[in-house]
């Protein structure tokens, strides 16, 4: 059974909305702001692409939006997107939604302010509120809460591979008709230990890396969720999902998908650029955006929308891969597109989009 992409919402460095995504793809510039994160040694300066979430004051009021940390505002931005996008934002159209959220790291940003309450001088004590917001799965129960959803729940960690983990778990709801429609996405912030150990990372190797030994894209964070039904061509407005798979390779040929196009996802460091090279193939066409979201480990639901959005445009984008003077779109002919995401212990995940 196909699976159709009936809305998506995305939010990151290179702005909100997929029209900002596009613009991002199609040569528009995406400026890292510099954070600066206290070490032993002193202040050090790192490049990172930041998602901004003051629109999230568009739906909910000022007052709600105190007690949400900046991970939940990012996952709550990007999921009532996508639910506008599809036209489903109001109750009565939705049918049983279920609500499935793949991070990364999860409140990881949070934890920290919580866990070190006295670095801050107006916070005497450890903050109720921080408390309750430094679960995972936080960002999930306020999106149910702003949607008014009662139905199926669920929230997924999985380092590198949360994003695909999600996809299938929405997938099997739809099949089992446990419910109408899906709203499934990933989010992950920025902290400032994830970015230390992107510089630390880029210290001890350089300003390359990646499967095509590409410039390392700055850290990231930002939030990218999809509403998805059962195939249904009235409501499609992106593209099918025809298959997702999650597993490990234990040797031999590779299970790679059916397409003569890859969007690898390259961020995260539990995959090194030696293992792509059995995913490889000389006629396929491979491609990496990362350079437009950053890395962060929740990349493969902006490969996805990327994907998504390529269908849609019947074009493939030009990537990190291609050199400057070269860059420019392609007719992408019908052709089905692949998106690879590889974690540690040779596991991985792919979706292959149509």
């Amino acid at each position: 059974m196909r699976v159709t992409i009936c809305g998506i919402g995305v939010v990151g460095g290179f702005g909100r909305g997929m029209s900002a995504l596009e613009r991002a793809l199609s040569g528009g510039p995406v400026d890292p702001a510099i954070v600066s994160i206290p070490t032993r040694e002193g202040d050090i300066q790192v490049p990172c692409l930041t998602a901004d979430t003051t629109h999230l004051a568009e739906f909910m009021p000022t007052r709600t939006l105190r007690r949400m940390s900046h991970y939940i505002r990012l996952g709550l931005l990007a999921a009532v997107d996508a639910m506008t996008d599809a036209g489903l934002l109001e109750t009565d159209r939705r049918g049983r939604l279920g609500i499935i959220v793949a991070t990364g790291h999860g409140a990881t940003g949070n934890n920290y302010a919580f866990q070190y309450p006295f670095e801050d001088q107006e916070e005497i004590c450890g903050s109720p509120t921080r408390f309750s917001n430094s679960v995972h799965n936080a960002a999930a129960a306020y999106i149910s809460i702003a949607l008014k959803e009662m139905g199926p729940n669920h929230s997924i960690t999985h380092e590198d591979l949360s994003f695909p983990s999600a996809l299938l778990t929405a997938v099997a709801w739809l099949r089992q008709g446990r419910v109408d429609a899906v709203l499934v996405g990933g989010v992950d912030e920025l902290s400032h230990a994830y970015a230390y150990a992107w510089h630390v990372h880029q210290q001890q190797h350089g300003q390359t890396g990646g499967p095509g030994g590409g410039k390392i894209p700055p850290a990231g964070e930002g939030a990218c969720f999809f509403l998805l039904k059962a195939d249904d061509n009235r409501s499609a407005a992106y593209a099918s999902i025809s298959d997702v798979r999650v597993g490990r390779h234990r040797g031999g040929p590779p299970d790679r998908p059916a397409a003569s196009c890859y969007i690898l996802g390259t961020g995260g460091v539990a995959a090194t650029p030696a293992d792509y090279h059995p995913w490889q193939a000389a006629d396929v066409r491979w491609a990496s955006y990362a350079s437009v979201y950053g890395d962060l480990p929740v990349d493969s639901a902006f490969d996805t929308a990327i994907a998504a959005l390529s269908c849609q445009k019947s074009v493939i984008f030009p990537d990190d891969r291609m050199a400057p003077g070269t860059r420019g779109p392609e007719p992408l002919q019908g052709r089905p597109i692949a998106c690879l995401k590889l974690g540690v212990g040779h596991t991985y995940g792919w979706t292959l989009l149509e």
